[in-house]
């Protein structure tokens, strides 16, 4: 028995061993080769490492995956001597082939079997905003008016601090004077910092709150915390189309927006996404044309709508606020009064965009919710509900939108229901929200150059007279004459007046347009003509005169002169029997790195530019001229673009030759206040191109080296010309050439002249 069992011990040993030999003779043999590699026709590498086996398989390394850009998701994967090789054989709608002759991988593949490629068309990237330095401008806005019985003085002052703990300090104060009153006071502050990470912005003091839909917005005082799209101009928060296809070879792809050019890009082989394509407001169709090198079109298309009111799938908005409500804001008899808290949130899904809004004070509260849907790629739909708790009782509030626009045709519609004890911000006691509230209105195009609108108010009010009225018009495009349009509106209320009136707009200059006007109305017919002209960005004269007949006697008529120190306007009027003058003056004093400087009204970020020249140099920002240098170097810079580069650089044009000058480009990136000190140097060239001969009169040989005392050499170029910066004539200089030396003194020009050329003279031994 024990004989039997290790008999049958030694036979299974004996089959695995020959089992393992089997396999080992039968595994197939690995053979590593250096070549060059094809992608459809076009060389990607010209020494790739691959793997050839003898069952015909064929691996390339990972490295190469780059290049070749093969989808090898579900490859088979070797590991040899430390290296990562995939299968590419087998790949789908992929041919590969070994030419020995040339050692050559040729590599066919369809479209498909490419990785796929990403773009946004849309986007940017993201700038990091520079900490602007600490300094600080005053805006003014002056006013003047006079008449036999009148004389009124009124200003406006608008104080900013910028640059310090992050942030921006403004203050405004109004100051009126007339016969009956003599008061100045305050008008806002605030602090405001913007957070560009968290795409928020913080303001402390007086500001106002973000609504919803359906809210009202107020002016208040404290603190408010609410995202802010405008600081990150990087983030895309609406949703945008995305365009996808399959190109079978490098192709170029051109996206028209209803038959509009809008963007342009290259593709490689393969499939591809193209995201954030930029569309207008409303609804429309997008056409992509990818066209490869051959000419080969193919053509995708589909409809797309956008609205402010959408977030992208993922994205979300809020706002926070909370402090004391401001009654009679911009009045002398502005004060604070009950405090609240408020919040809205937003969240954007794939297919809708979700909203919620609450506010509270101490005896009333208020809140809602609504979402923005687009519904078929045509409309858009809005509806929201609110219910509110207060010291009026219980309320609710119903509210509908639909809107649809696109070239040719737009139509909006609002329906806005709540009961009698609703409540919200903005509303009190002898301030009672409309029990109903329905406003429709479209346009429609008739023709390439009319279009036709009409629109419908209905207002069920519960303390004012209830309002009803039907407007319609009609506008002509008449080309280089302008425009004409027509307009009809009837009340349908208790008042059932109907009025008409024509408008005809006729541009006839640069910045300059012609107006005449009729309206009819029920009682009386009034008629006036006006020309008007605006002032160039650079700065210039502007004017403006216009008349009013026909049961109107009146006449007003004056004159604006824009320059880089501010705006002056002058005007006077003749109206119902009297005469009146005014004048008007804004501008700022900007106040940076301990200059000081009169400029026009600052309204966002600015720089100075400081160049150590008398000369006036022009300064540029983004290759257009918004400066010049004064007798002291300045230039002031106004309206940098926030949250972009700004490539500030000067123009030397008017430069004389004895002067070098910093032409770099520096970078700005501006928040929406602050300023920059940009300081560039030049300096003093002086010099002289020496021209030298040898004894037999012949030029001294081009690359001979030439120095002279408490000079750095220089070399000698054609026609025995030399220059010797910062040389001062007459001056012995020494030319070295091969075994060849020589002395020349070289005399100054008989006039001064700048960077004078001396000579010829001779250099001896």
């Amino acid at each position: 028995m024990r004989s039997l069992n290790s008999g049958l011990a030694c036979g299974l040993l004996l089959s695995v061993m020959m089992s393992d030999l089997r396999a080992q003779t039968s595994a197939p043999v690995i053979t590593p080769e250096v070549v060059a590699v094809t992608v459809n026709g076009k060389e990607v590498a010209d020494f790739a490492n691959v793997l050839r086996t003898s069952d015909g398989k064929i691996f390339i390394a990972s490295q190469l995956l780059p290049v070749v850009r093969l989808s090898v998701t579900h490859a088979e994967v070797l590991h040899v001597g430390g290296n990562e090789y995939c299968r590419i054989d087998n790949l789908p709608d992929t041919h590969v082939a070994f030419d020995d002759a040339t050692q050559t991988l040729r590599i066919v593949a369809s479209g498909s079997a490419f990785n796929g490629t990403t773009a946004s068309i849309g986007g940017q990237p993201r700038r990091n905003v520079q900490a602007p330095a600490v300094g600080g401008y005053l805006n003014y806005d002056l006013t003047y008016s006079r008449s036999a019985v009148y004389r009124n003085f009124g200003a406006l002052l608008d104080a900013n601090v910028f640059g310090v703990a992050g942030g921006e300090f403004q203050y405004r104060e109004i100051y009126r004077q007339t016969a009956a009153i003599n008061s100045l006071y305050r008008l806002d502050t605030r602090y405001v910092k913007d957070f560009p990470d968290s795409i928020a912005t913080l303001t402390l003091g007086d500001s106002t709150t973000v609504s919803s839909n359906w809210s009202n917005q107020v002016y208040f005082g404290g603190i408010q915390y609410n995202t802010n799209f405008s600081i990150r101009p990087d983030v895309i928060p609406t949703p945008l189309p995305t365009l996808s296809g399959v190109a079978q070879a490098p192709s170029t792809v051109n996206i028209y927006v209803d038959s509009v050019l809008r963007a342009s890009t290259n593709v490689n082989s393969g499939p591809f996404a193209l995201s954030n394509v930029p569309v207008f407001t409303g609804q429309g169709n997008v056409q992509m044309v990818v066209e490869d090198a051959l000419g080969r079109q193919q053509v995708i298309s589909q409809p797309f709508i956008n609205s402010p009111l959408m977030l992208r799938e993922g994205t979300h908005a809020g706002s926070f606020e909370a402090g004391l409500q401001r009654e009679n804001y911009g009045l002398a008899g502005s004060r604070y009064a009950d405090g609240f808290v408020s919040g809205t949130y937003r969240y954007g899904f794939r297919y809708m965009t979700a909203e919620t809004h609450a506010e509270a004070t101490a005896r009333n509260q208020d809140v809602g919710v609504g979402s923005t849907i687009p519904l078929f790629n045509f409309v858009v739909l809005s509806a929201s509900v609110a219910g509110s708790t207060s010291q009026y009782g219980s309320g609710a509030l119903v509210q509908v939108q639909l809107s649809h626009q696109s070239p040719g045709f737009g139509i909006s519609v609002s329906d806005t229901i709540t009961t009698r004890n609703y409540w919200q911000l903005g509303y009190g006691s002898s301030n009672r929200p409309a029990s109903h509230e329905f406003l429709a209105q479209g346009s429609i195009s008739l023709g390439p150059r009319i279009s036709f609108s009409l629109s419908y108010l209905n207002d069920a009010n519960r303390d004012l007279p209830n309002i009803e009225a039907v407007a319609t018009g009609l506008t002509f495009d008449m080309r280089r004459y302008g425009s004409l349009s027509l307009s009809v509106s009837k009340a349908l209320s208790s008042i059932r007046t109907l009025t008409a009136g024509a408008l005809w707009v006729i541009p006839y200059g640069h910045q300059s347009v012609a107006t005449s006007q009729i309206n009819f109305g029920a009682h009386d017919t009034t008629a006036n003509l006006e020309v008007f002209r605006a002032p160039d960005l650079e700065g210039g004269w502007g004017y403006r005169a216009r008349t009013t007949f026909i049961n109107d006697d009146s006449q007003d008529v004056g004159v604006t002169y824009l320059s880089k120190l501010g705006q002056i306007e002058l005007g006077a009027n003749h109206m119902a029997g009297q005469f009146n003058e005014q004048a008007e003056a804004t501008g700022g004093i900007a106040m940076l790195g301990g200059i000081v400087r009169p400029t026009r009204w600052i309204d966002g970020s600015f720089a100075m530019a400081e160049v150590p020249l008398r000369q006036t140099v022009d300064v540029y920002s983004n290759n257009r001229v918004i400066g010049h240098t004064d007798s002291s170097g300045i230039a002031m810079l106004p309206n940098l673009v926030a949250y972009e580069e700004n490539r500030i650089r000067l123009d030397d044009a008017a430069i004389p030759l004895d002067v070098a000058l910093d032409l770099s480009e520096r970078i700005v990136t501006p928040p929406q206040k602050g300023g920059y000190l940009i300081r560039f140097d030049a300096k003093k060239v002086t010099g002289a191109t020496i021209i030298l001969v040898d004894e037999h009169n012949l030029p001294i040989p081009a690359g001979a080296v030439v120095g002279a005392e408490g000079q750095a050499s220089q070399q000698v170029a054609r026609n025995g010309e030399v220059f010797m910066p910062d040389i001062v004539l007459p001056a012995s200089v020494t030319a070295t050439w091969g075994a060849r030396r020589c002395t020349a003194k070289a005399l100054a020009p008989a006039s001064p002249i700048v960077l004078p050329t001396v000579g010829p003279f001779v250099c001896g031994e």
